[in-house]
């Protein structure tokens, strides 16, 4: 089973810092869902008005 998700990274105050892109993959084993790799890249570099 394969997720494609977007994900945020975002400061104590609530700033955005990082905007990515994860692929997580499952495989199923022994009757259960078990996670086989996580993988992500950044999107572009944030402007400096949004960080």
């Amino acid at each position: 089973m394969t997720e494609v998700s977007d994900a945020e990274i975002r400061d104590h105050s609530g700033k955005l810092k990082l905007r990515a892109k994860q692929i997580l993959i499952f495989l199923k084993q022994g009757g259960a869902w078990r996670l086989h790799r996580d993988i992500w890249n950044d999107y572009a570099p944030l402007k400096s008005d949004d960080r």
